[in-house]
């Protein structure tokens, strides 16, 4: 029997207020620059160097846990095209000209001392899946950036820098959310896919093969508007997710969502 702990998958988006420059128009690659990261894999182990009584026992090994995030960090250039005082402070309303973004991919397994070679390589393969998303990363990227440049974006503040930070938390958060359907959500619901194929064959000559049924399984979903995302548990997977959007007075928008696999296997 093997017990995963939960999995957790997160994007966040970090705004920096831009410089002020003469105003262009149109929008082409002078507009958006987009730097993507090496993803960084580390493992951790959970017990290392702990002997506790649980560790003697087979179920405590089969314990194991992959987390990964798609970081997105923003800056912008802009012009303000409105400022203008309200009860609270002020509103502006300001006109995206560059977009620059960078990209990360932190994975981290935790795994215990003992783990198993089956343990290992189907952790391993939550970290190809989030690899192979990430190869589509930039593309992904600059589209989101390009839905963004030339648009307007309001914010209102106690401050001219609040109302401005504020104006780009919004257009970070746009950015953000079509950044995420293209690459964490799709990697859950192809970890999800993948956690219920191996539950009923998990070892490490599958992996590759129940990846790409998980991948297929996923793209059919996806290219039917009307299939559900999540099922019961007689049916395609078992997947819960959240997400919220916070902004703070920094100028910082996370976006952040959880997924949640148990898999038992006999």
């Amino acid at each position: 029997m093997t017990i995963a702990l939960p999995r957790r998958s997160a994007t966040l988006l970090s705004v920096a207020v831009g410089v002020l420059i003469g105003a262009e128009s149109g929008c082409s690659s002078e507009h958006i620059k987009v730097t993507r990261e090496e993803p960084k894999v580390e493992t951790q182990f959970y017990d290392k160097g702990v002997r506790t009584p649980e560790s003697a026992y087979a179920l405590h090994n089969e314990c194991a846990n992959t987390n990964w995030d798609f970081h997105c960090y923003s800056d912008f250039d802009f012009d303000v095209v409105d400022d203008k005082p309200i009860p609270i402070g002020r509103r502006v309303a300001l006109r995206i000209k560059q977009v620059r973004l960078r990209l990360e991919l932190p994975i981290t397994m935790y795994l215990p001392e003992q783990a198993s070679l089956r343990v290992r390589a189907h952790e391993e393969g939550h970290v190809k899946i989030c690899r192979t998303a990430y190869d589509s990363a930039y593309a992904i990227a600059r589209d989101a950036a390009q839905k963004v440049v030339g648009r307007e974006f309001k914010g209102d503040g106690k401050t001219f820098e609040q109302a401005c930070r504020i104006a780009l938390s919004n257009a970070s958060q746009e950015i953000g959310r079509h950044y995420r359907a293209g690459t964490v959500d799709k990697v859950n619901t192809i970890s999800a896919m993948y956690d219920r194929i191996t539950s009923t064959r998990n070892d490490p000559s599958y992996v590759d093969t129940a990846i790409e049924q998980a991948t297929r399984q996923t793209e059919k979903l996806w290219a039917n508007p009307g299939a559900a995302k999540n099922t019961s548990p007689g049916g395609s997977m078992n997947r819960s997710s959240a997400a919220s959007n916070t902004i703070s007075n920094s100028g910082t928008t996370s976006t952040s969502g959880t997924a949640e696999n148990s898999e038992r296997e006999p």
